[in-house]
């Protein structure tokens, strides 16, 4: 940020304003002699014409002469993951605080993150041989004036270069390049050219940044959107044992999706059609292609498998839950019913191990809670990756479960 910034539309026009008073004054208290000085009035005219403009910027920051009024703008949040991909392992860090003050002031976090990539690659120590300070490197003046008493603090930091950036927004009614342009030499700069400045550093500072800000975008626009949770009957693999017959996790996972669509199946009655590898006493289930028709063959319900985790996705967006299994160690895998997603796209399931203690290996990253976890999106299809296979829903569903989105 240049230090020309530091410039309010209030400095071009405060000596005249002293003027123009003292000037009044006489009409009121001398008329005779404002009367004889007409010839002044022309002049007078011609100078209150700045001063009027100046006061109305004064009152409404957003109005502007040459670029027009201002609208709201409304932006994006950004995905943690998004922000490490771009701007490394520190920059996901401060995914909240870009998403919280990009929200306050209605400015697009993904242009939020561009500036701050530019400004100081995400570094909150950052200082520039001119002072400039902290992620958006805020001069001292202009972060005094925007309520910042510590610039190197990110929280403060960054509310101040949103708002900074929102009011530089308003001025040139949203027109991107010119409000970087303000951000990087100044408002007065931009107002003095009719545009960007034929300064080659700020020239180059707009090019750069909006590519990094399309860079930004085109990361969120790739990330999952939107959450949705569904209402997947719950059943606890170790409460529908009945010795010598187990009922493992594959067939308690696959239960939960026949009762909730209204089908008194059981996990029991899922082992003894011989899905567990052909042997009743086995945990482990068969591969899908090998069961389907034996499941087919339990109700009206048809059963299928997906061929891709997006086709996966979408069958449960569209409020149809997919048993899937996974793996965690060797051979060794896990079944659990897939029921929503939250709105980063970690994945929700009903894990059949319930509340015994077990953990999943760590579970993956993901927050156990009993029945319910959530799974780091990523982590989880590290896993699943190696078992794509092995997943089972219904096909075209007699109706759509109750999901909250």
């Amino acid at each position: 940020m240049s230090d020309d910034s530091n410039k309010s539309q209030k400095d071009y026009f405060s000596d005249f304003g002293q003027k123009t008073t003292d000037f009044f004054k006489d009409f009121f208290t001398d008329p005779v002699k404002w009367l004889f000085c007409s010839p002044c009035c022309c002049l007078l005219v011609f100078l209150l014409i700045p001063f009027t403009i100046g006061s109305i910027i004064s009152i409404n920051p957003n109005w502007s002469p040459e670029y027009g009024g201002s609208e709201e703008y409304q932006g994006s949040q950004v995905d943690k993951d998004c922000l490490e991909k771009l701007g490394g392992i520190n920059a996901k860090k401060y995914a909240s605080l870009v998403n919280k003050w990009a929200e306050k002031y209605s400015v697009d976090a993904a242009l939020v993150s561009a500036v701050i990539h530019q400004e100081s690659g995400w570094n909150p120590d950052a200082t520039s041989s001119v002072g400039a300070m902290g992620l958006m490197q805020l001069m001292p003046d202009t972060a005094k004036g925007l309520g910042v008493t510590n610039a190197y603090d990110p929280d403060q930091n960054i509310m101040g270069g949103t708002k900074y950036l929102k009011q530089q927004l308003d001025t040139f009614n949203n027109k991107v390049d010119y409000a970087l342009a303000a951000y990087n030499a100044g408002p007065g700069a931009v107002q003095k050219y009719g545009g960007i400045p034929p300064y080659a550093e700020t020239q180059n500072y707009v090019v750069s940044v909006k590519k990094l800000y399309e860079n930004y975008k085109k990361c969120l626009e790739e990330q999952p959107t939107g959450g949705i949770k569904c209402d997947v009957v719950y059943l606890n693999q170790y409460d529908d044992n009945k010795p010598p017959l187990k009922a493992g996790c594959g067939p308690t996972s696959l239960a939960m999706i026949f009762q909730t669509y209204g089908k008194n199946i059981t996990a029991i009655d899922i082992v003894k059609k011989g899905t567990q590898w052909g042997d009743p006493y086995s945990t482990g289930m068969s591969h899908p292609s090998a069961i389907t028709s034996k499941l087919n063959g339990m109700s009206d319900l048809e059963w299928d498998s997906a061929s891709s985790w997006s086709e996966i996705e979408q069958q449960v967006k569209d409020g149809n839950p997919v048993a899937v299994g996974t793996t965690f160690s060797g051979s060794s895998g896990h079944w659990m019913t897939i029921t929503g997603f939250v709105a980063n796209g970690d994945v929700i399931v009903n894990d059949p191990y319930g509340n015994h203690g077990y953990i999943w290996k760590g579970g993956y990253g993901g927050n156990y809670k009993g029945e319910q976890v959530t799974y780091n999106r990523q982590d989880f299809l590290n896993h699943f990756a190696d078992n794509l296979s092995y997943n089972l829903y219904i096909k075209n569903p007699p109706s759509r479960i109750n999901c909250e989105e």
